[in-house]
């Protein structure tokens, strides 16, 4: 009996559950009644992007019910069936496994994928793999360079090793009973909500401090929570690894070219990243799509803000979904695991919110 579950993202980074079900087949009908219950239940809005393994009945069922929104394979769940996959091929052990997760995981344009992906195939004869062959037809769902210029609030990466960890773990496994499902249910939203509460109080109630004198680091500091900052100061110190050349300028827009540091596959490597910038408005784009893609400033980006000497960012670049005065809505809807007392201090700062 399948578990499925619905996971979206709070503005901490955490997993907040939008919804689940146990279902007794994983045909398309089955999928298709999951769907549209789910759907009935969000007031008939579809969700922007939804994140699945790879199956053709769930495939059709989310082109049945849910028609605009996007639909992408979990690359977790690709990359671990190499082995099961390919293991047959007599160079497994030695290549293939590496040499695939290089393509996948270390091409930053469309272009080179393709290349890259050309010559793999055909450097270890896997023109004949099935598999493979309906991967790369697939490769707009699953693969990172194709998944980057759609926002997908962190809920994927393009680093090796990319898991991902169930909501109910920790609380249910193989051997859970229904009967024990159902309580433990409430014990697991219970656990979710108070460490969503316990990160609200430490954005409000603590700072961290900045790594720089940047103006810009500042107003992100001000600004975003605990968990989004700390992303943010990952970009600022990764800086250190980038170099920047100003290789064009026509009107207000300038073009730079961002040499960076990068390791691969634990030998370094160069990578260039184009980045444009508009001196009237300051806006920019930059070919990593790292905010496009998860909503954080890149490295890229931010160097070029300070060699421009632009000391704030303009307000679209600080997505409100981020901040730590977010409206929490969903903190006001009374669920089953409101009967479950909550610590005083967290009993508090609810009430706090419901009242405001």
């Amino acid at each position: 009996m399948p578990f499925v579950s619905f996971v979206g993202v709070n503005h901490h980074g955490q997993h907040v559950l939008l919804g689940c079900a146990l279902l007794s087949s994983e045909d398309t009908e089955s999928f298709v009644w999951l769907f549209e219950s789910w759907l009935r239940c969000m007031s008939g809005n579809p969700p922007k992007g939804i994140v699945t393994e790879q199956s053709k009945a769930i495939q059709k069922a989310i082109q049945l019910v849910f028609p605009t929104t996007q639909h992408r394979w979990c690359l977790w769940h690709v990359m671990k069936k190499i082995p099961e996959k390919l293991k047959t091929n007599t160079e497994y052990n030695k290549n293939i496994k590496s040499a695939m997760r290089s393509v996948v995981y270390d091409t930053f344009t469309e272009a080179e994928f393709e290349d890259q992906w050309s010559h793999f195939i055909k450097g270890f004869n896997l023109q004949d793999n099935e598999w493979l062959s309906e991967l790369y037809n697939e490769r707009s769902r699953w693969v990172p360079i194709f998944l980057k210029k759609d926002f997908w609030a962190g809920m994927s990466t393009t680093q090796q090793g990319e898991n991902v960890h169930p909501f109910f773990d920790g609380y249910i496994n193989s051997t859970t009973s229904l009967q024990q499902f159902v309580q433990l249910y409430d014990i697991a939203l219970y656990g979710k909500v108070e460490k969503e509460f316990e990160a609200d109080l430490r954005s409000f109630s603590t700072t961290i401090h900045c790594g720089s004198n940047s103006m810009i680091e500042k107003q992100f500091q001000s600004a975003y929570t605990h968990a989004k900052f700390n992303e943010v100061q990952a970009e600022f110190r990764a800086k250190i690894n980038c170099s920047v050349s100003l290789r064009d300028v026509e009107g207000s827009i300038c073009t730079y070219d961002v040499l960076e540091d990068i390791i691969v596959e634990g030998q370094p490597k160069e990578a260039i990243f184009e980045v444009v910038f508009h001196r009237d408005n300051h806006d920019f784009s930059c070919k990593c799509l790292l905010f496009e893609f998860r909503g954080i400033m890149c490295r890229h980006s931010l160097i070029v803000f300070a060699q421009e000497r632009v000391k704030q960012v303009p307000s679209k670049y600080i997505l409100q979904r981020w901040t730590k005065n977010i409206k929490r809505r969903h903190s006001c809807t009374r669920s089953s695991y409101d009967l479950i007392q909550l610590k005083p201090q967290m009993q508090r700062y609810d009430n706090l919110c419901k009242d405001f």
